[in-house]
């Protein structure tokens, strides 16, 4: 009996020190502006709010492709998993701002995971222009690319578009 009782309390007090940890609730944030939050785990139900980039909500339940999440003590619902991440937005500081600055600017203070996208984001530099030019690329060629710089798709037209193709939230699912 003695021994039932010590190994019971031993166990309350692993149990206490292990559990606070995974009493705490998790905290995920919007991957970008306009992000659903839906009164139901369905992308037909009706809208709560749209959250924007990097809005913090706290996780209560995961279903599926869908994870219940609150927003205030007054606001909750359904998102789409892959509209959340896991990693806090970074805060901005003054030298971040500089730093922009100088990459758009054509600055060199961009970091290698950046790099590939930065230079479609600024377009065609002018470096690139004379290595075209001096490499005689046919004219054709960089129009061609200069009319994919300007290509662009809004977001109902992604939408429409992953709703077609049966992707993103869409995959799975009966339309």
């Amino acid at each position: 009996m003695l021994k039932t009782a010590v190994a019971t309390l031993f166990l309350c007090i692993i149990c206490l020190v292990i559990s606070p940890g995974y009493l705490q609730a998790e905290t995920l944030w919007a991957k970008k502006s306009g992000v659903k939050m839906t009164k139901e785990s369905s992308r037909k139900s009706k809208t709560v709010t749209k959250l924007k980039k990097g809005v913090a909500v706290t996780l209560i339940k995961k279903s599926g492709r869908y994870y219940k999440v609150k927003l205030s003590k007054r606001i909750s619902g359904w998102v789409y998993k892959y509209h959340l991440t896991n990693k806090a937005p970074k805060s901005r500081k003054k030298s971040d701002s500089k730093r922009l600055l100088a990459t758009l600017g054509g600055g060199s203070a961009v970091s290698v995971h950046e790099s590939s996208s930065s230079g479609s984001i600024r377009g065609m530099q002018a470096t690139s222009q004379k290595y075209a030019n001096t490499k005689k690329i046919n004219k054709r060629h960089v129009q061609a690319l200069k009319a994919m710089e300007n290509f662009s798709v809004s977001d109902s037209d992604l939408m429409k578009f992953q709703k077609n193709g049966k992707i993103g939230e869409f995959s799975g699912a009966r339309l």
